[in-house]
């Protein structure tokens, strides 16, 4: 084993009593995120450890004192969890085995995705403010504006712990559905192509180093000090981010979408609407949905505020812990919880149907040699789903309902039910991104 690993590992350990202090407080069971203690911006121990761990102290105190620190108390918390996770896990696997390692970090990073959402977010926004945009630009993509190379932006990462995590579940489900050896085979394969793809970043970009600093941190934090002279003062800072979170809402409201095509439409319409939730929790509550902000309006709306999948859902559990003791501005809750609860839907929906896709084209091109097409690849993914109780259905009103249970459906003609959804969420008259745009312009 590399000596060189082997010294990092030793220092990891040491320093892995940092996430079991910090897990005390912070559930990040299941991809639960976002539960930090509310009502303060009084920085907990574990922040104040990642000051000193990035040397960002100095920095912090000057910003502070001219009310210009609320950026790096946002990137606090997310470094800070991400330490937890990656520590945490760290100390789990317990092995100098870097295969071992890897492996454990990717299946920890993919279950806490949500967290690596929270980093995309804020720079999603604030790469889009000029005084940022040069330094936040290479951080989110892996190219600059300027065209200079720079290492894996967070984009990048995200995508890859995506496709990481999707393999992974196609793979699970095909051994679920009883799948022959030669599928099971070829899904392997595609599942060790995605984690060499993620463990190419991980060990560029997130693997910590020996003074237990991860790289793409150092990179957030040394942009951070290399142009201080840029950070906006907080309420320049949250007046650019209040507009331009209206302006990232009428970008997705104005998307075409194809619904003929599950990724680039029913998928799309789902991208959309879960950033909602997860700029709202970034944002630590500057931008706030609540009952006092009134109805939506749309029945269909209200209703979810009535279904405990959405109102003990991850999400809503995040606003009711917001640091910021008072909002900037609000919107009505009802559009926050259709918002969680339709994108949660389209997952489930797009999920089950990934799944039969995958499985279908395991099955051709394992059996390639013996002439199978796509469509008798398709028949027999269905006879082993239908075996174990799924039914295949056609888009209807009516079953709705029993795609919200989570029954063993699997939506078959999902343009149907994407178009739908789509004249409800993105119409004049419903819109979901209208109306949350028109209440927060309506407010000074």
């Amino acid at each position: 084993m590399n000596s060189k690993f082997k010294k990092h590992f030793i220092i990891f350990s040491s320093l892995c009593f940092f996430s079991l202090i910090s897990c005390k407080s912070r559930n990040l069971g299941e991809d639960s995120s976002y539960t930090k203690s509310a009502n303060s911006f009084k920085l907990t121990p574990e922040e104040e450890k990642i000051l000193d761990l990035y040397g960002i102290r100095d920095l912090y105190l000057e910003l502070q004192a001219k009310k210009s620190q609320e950026i790096i108390e946002r990137f606090l918390y997310a470094a800070d969890t991400i330490h937890q996770i990656t520590f945490g896990t760290i100390q789990k696997v317990g092995t100098t085995d870097s295969v071992a390692l890897s492996k454990g970090l990717a299946q920890a990073y993919q279950k806490h995705r949500t967290e690596f959402f929270r980093v995309e977010s804020l720079l999603r926004l604030y790469r889009r403010i000029d005084a940022y945009e040069d330094f936040m630009e290479p951080l989110f993509t892996n190219e600059a504006k300027s065209g200079l190379r720079q290492k894996f932006g967070i984009k990048q990462t995200e995508d890859r712990i995506g496709k990481f995590g999707e393999a992974a579940m196609n793979l699970k489900f095909a051994q679920s559905v009883d799948a022959s050896p030669e599928v099971l085979s070829v899904l392997n394969r595609i599942a060790d192509i995605r984690f060499q793809e993620l463990s190419d970043i991980m060990k560029s970009d997130w693997m910590p180093n020996s003074q237990g600093r991860i790289p793409y941190l150092v990179r957030v934090f040394d942009g951070f000090k290399a142009n201080k002279n840029q950070i906006l003062t907080n309420k320049d800072d949250n007046n650019q981010i209040e507009k331009i979170f209206v302006k990232e809402l009428e970008d997705f409201d104005d998307k075409v979408l194809d619904f003929n095509n599950l990724e680039e439409g029913y998928h799309e319409l789902r991208r959309n609407l879960r950033w909602i939730p997860i700029l709202i929790v970034s944002f630590d509550g500057l931008i706030l949905p609540t009952l006092e902000a009134g109805k939506s309006g749309v029945p269909e709306y209200e209703s979810t505020l009535s279904l405990t999948s959405v109102t003990e859902g991850k999400y809503f559990e995040a606003v009711k812990l917001m640091r910021r003791p008072k909002a900037d501005k609000t919107f009505p809750l009802s559009l926050y919880a259709a918002a969680a609860y339709y994108a949660e839907q389209i997952g489930y929906i797009k999920d089950i149907w990934q799944n039969y896709h995958a499985l279908a084209g395991a099955y051709q091109s394992a059996f390639q040699n013996t002439g199978m097409n796509s469509h008798q690849a398709e028949e027999k993914a269905k006879g082993l789903m239908l075996a174990k109780g799924y039914q295949f259905v056609e888009y209807s009103p009516s079953i709705v309902h029993d795609l919200a249970t989570k029954k063993p459906l699997i939506l078959m003609s999902f343009p149907a039910h994407g178009r739908a959804l789509g004249e409800l969420v993105k119409s004049k008259e419903t819109g979901i991104f209208k109306k949350i745009i028109k209440s927060l312009k309506q407010q000074k």
